[in-house]
């Protein structure tokens, strides 16, 4: 076998296609073959590493793309993918490098702009990071994801995070969720959500409907499947959808915005709504929450988790972006959106919703009776 021959177009074709039908198994076996068969070549290399990371394993990608990047010394694309995995996996000053040769080799490049921002906001240098997603704005200025960026950092508050930038961070998050969450954020909500509900639920119909909210990869279902409930989910995500899928415990998942998905159901028919670290992404929840009120049998319970702030006198709104991009919202708001809509609530907790950096991020999980 010549082991200097480069594959043939169809090959390489074949190999890119995969890869972006999301065909990640597949385009993962084939990149293999390819490594194998014509190990100086570079494109396997590259797609063999992206298709790892698409799969959640970052560390098996790393050396697929450390050989991408010396086999392209000149290819920007390849510094970028290897500053991603770097950063994935919490090498951030290696990925900054990375992000900065990147840059190097290709000034406009719009995407490593913005990795660079991700990663100095990460490390708290936050004019820094606001200076690079303006740059990345410059060079893509209908780029909602990198708007929704720059206001965070200005400290302008929007009443919601971009569609398209929610289903894009769960899809590349959803191999690895559940993981990264409960063992690295040492993340509960789940699992207090469904002690509130169980402890406040009257047993009114054998088999409870329950709405899952941004239900992601399931974790709220689980932790609530020994209610015997009929499970509906929905969630932008495909990604974490399948995740959710793969527990067989869903009788319905649904890819959609909440509030649209929301509007096709029939008055009063859910016993118990959950929303569990969704409102981080959403600032304004009123149109949800009269939603839910709507859906809700009279006596069905509303389960939700927010992060918290305390508003000062500048805060008009109840609501705030803060910048890691995630919203906060204010007691007083929530307050008022269950009066203003008929809740009556029941419990209201203090949470550590998550540990990010060493430092618990407060947050609150509150239970409504409709």
């Amino acid at each position: 076998m010549n082991k200097s021959k480069e594959p043939s177009p169809q090959e390489r074709s074949m190999l890119v296609t995969m890869f972006n039908h999301r065909q990640y198994a597949e385009a993962e076996a084939m990149a293999r073959a390819q490594t194998r068969q014509y190990p100086k070549h570079p494109l396997a290399w590259k797609v063999l590493g992206a298709s790892l990371q698409k799969l959640g394993r970052v560390a098996d990608a790393l050396p697929a793309m450390q050989k991408a990047a010396v086999l392209m010394p000149k290819d920007h694309e390849a510094f970028n993918n290897l500053g991603v995995t770097l950063k994935d996996l919490g090498k951030t000053e290696q990925a900054i490098h990375c992000y900065r040769q990147a840059l190097a080799l290709k000034p406009d490049y719009a995407d490593a702009h913005g990795n660079l921002g991700a990663a100095l906001r990460e490390q708290g240098k936050l004019d820094e990071a606001l200076a690079c997603y303006r740059r990345k704005l410059a060079l893509a200025p209908h780029d909602d994801e990198t708007r929704h960026h720059v206001d965070a950092l200005s400290g302008v508050t929007t009443t919601g995070a971009p569609s398209k930038y929610i289903e894009g961070v769960f899809d590349n998050y959803a191999a690895k969720f559940d993981q990264h969450l409960t063992q690295a954020l040492s993340y509960n909500v789940p699992q207090r959500m469904a002690e509130q509900i169980r402890q406040h639920r009257k047993p009114t119909a054998p088999k409870p409907r329950v709405l899952d909210l941004g239900c992601g990869t399931g974790l709220v279902g689980e932790a609530l499947k020994d209610m015997d409930a009929e499970l509906i989910g929905v969630d932008l995500s495909g990604g974490m959808l399948q995740q959710a899928r793969a527990r067989g415990i869903y009788q319905e998942l649904v890819q959609s915005d909440l509030v649209p998905m929301m509007q096709s159901q029939a008055d009063a028919s859910f016993d118990v709504v959950t929303s569990a670290d969704v409102f981080i992404y959403v600032g304004q929840i009123d149109e949800v929450v009269q939603e839910t009120k709507r859906l809700l049998k009279p006596g069905g319970l509303f389960a939700l988790s927010v992060e918290s702030f305390e508003p000062g006198p500048q805060d008009k709104l109840g609501f705030k972006l803060e910048t890691s991009g995630r919203y906060s919202h204010a007691d007083s708001y929530l307050a008022a959106l269950a009066t203003r809509h008929g809740f009556e609530v029941l419990d209201t907790q203090p949470v550590a919703i998550r540990v990010e950096k060493g430092q618990s991020i407060m947050g609150r999980i509150a239970l409504w009776r409709a």
